[in-house]
């Protein structure tokens, strides 16, 4: 998402669409994985607002000191 839009709420109205068509669906949880780089920091606290548990950190995934960080969350 483009720095200008950020913080006006449209990534957790989609995030919240999403949720809602997947219980829908009879769905029971959400995977969401992004990198550990510096520059994703905003990325990974986004999906911690959004109640997402860290599941997951593989390190190096994607290269050296790249890690890729797994989110979760269960859906009630």
């Amino acid at each position: 998402m483009h720095p200008d839009t950020q913080g006006a709420g449209l990534g957790r109205r989609l995030l919240q669409e999403c949720e809602r068509r997947i219980r829908a669906l009879g769905g029971t949880g959400v995977y969401a994985e992004t990198s550990g780089k510096a520059q994703y920091v905003s990325t990974r606290r986004f999906y911690e607002r959004c109640d997402y548990a860290t599941g997951a950190v593989f390190a190096d995934f994607y290269g050296p000191g790249d890690d890729k960080y797994v989110f979760v969350k269960k859906l009630g």
